[in-house]
């Protein structure tokens, strides 16, 4: 902790995520920057994880860090027209809110967006451009911009290079790495246990339901009533880790689940009525 204000440190190692998660983090660290001091400390950051760190006052690099890439994407498409528009002018945004020029975030995501910068020797100011007409080139049109940990220092992106907590705590002028909770530690290994166990789970609890559904062994009310279960199974699970259920279990949304069970009670009833 600081004389003014408590650190926030987001250690990121992340090839990304999902572009209305990023919307939601967007709103998280904008609220907890007014009180706190947040700290980007990059080992990766791509993509989402990219625009996660923007939002940092100070970004420091490990030694193979590495950070950009934004091409944002719906579904497995990359953004285009409109919706492109609005990503590139939103990461701009942020990326200007954390101090930094918008038109690295732009380069980030849109490979036609050139980036290069002069830096003057005697004192290190840097100047950038939209263009190629800098002594440092950064981005062409053929690939978006992700910056190595040397070229985030040179270039003034980053704010230092810190392999360890002791010599980040030296940037942060701290005497030492002194951390108040490990809140942040836990929350981490416990989100990374559910996901874990939704890979296995829910692929599992849906095979077996499209095994049943399919099987005549059963007499119809025990299969009914089997498929019911496991699909308030696979809503619980949507619940838990809703990421991986739709996106990686490719799970139909919790209404049409829950659709599905209304229809199985409702045969179930008409079977009782009719015996």
């Amino acid at each position: 902790e600081t004389g003014i204000s408590p650190i926030i440190v987001l250690e990121i190692e992340s090839g990304g995520g999902l572009m209305i998660e990023m919307y939601a983090i967007h709103e998280s660290l904008t609220k907890l920057k007014k009180n706190h001091r947040i700290v980007a400390w990059v080992k990766q950051a791509i993509s989402a994880a990219a625009a996660t760190a923007f939002h940092c006052d100070e970004i420091y690099f490990m030694t193979e860090g590495n950070l950009g890439a934004m091409t944002g994407y719906a579904g497995t498409t990359a953004l285009k027209g409109e919706a492109l528009q609005q990503w590139l002018a939103d990461a701009s945004k942020w990326a200007e809110s954390g101090g930094r020029p918008g038109m690295i975030a732009r380069a980030m995501i849109h490979h036609p967006v050139l980036l290069s910068y002069d830096k003057d020797p005697e004192t290190g100011k840097v100047t950038w451009y939209e263009s190629l007409q800098g002594e440092y080139k950064l981005s062409d049109e053929i690939s978006n911009l992700s910056f190595s940990s040397s070229q985030a220092l040179h270039s003034g992106f980053a704010d230092g290079v810190a392999d360890t907590k002791e010599q980040l705590a030296k940037y942060l002028d701290l005497a030492e790495w002194n951390e108040m909770s490990r809140t942040g530690y836990e929350a981490y290994e416990e989100w990374n246990k559910t996901v874990s166990r939704a890979k296995v789970e829910i692929p599992r609890i849906f095979g077996r339901f499209q095994i049943i559904q399919g099987s005549a062994a059963a007499s119809p009310e025990e299969k009914i009533g089997r498929m019911i279960d496991l699909l308030e199974q696979l809503i619980m699970w949507s619940r838990r880790a809703p990421n991986v259920a739709r996106y990686e279990a490719g799970l139909p949304p919790i209404e049409e689940l829950e659709r599905m069970i209304r229809d199985l009670k409702k045969q179930l009833s008409d079977m009782r009525r009719g015996r």
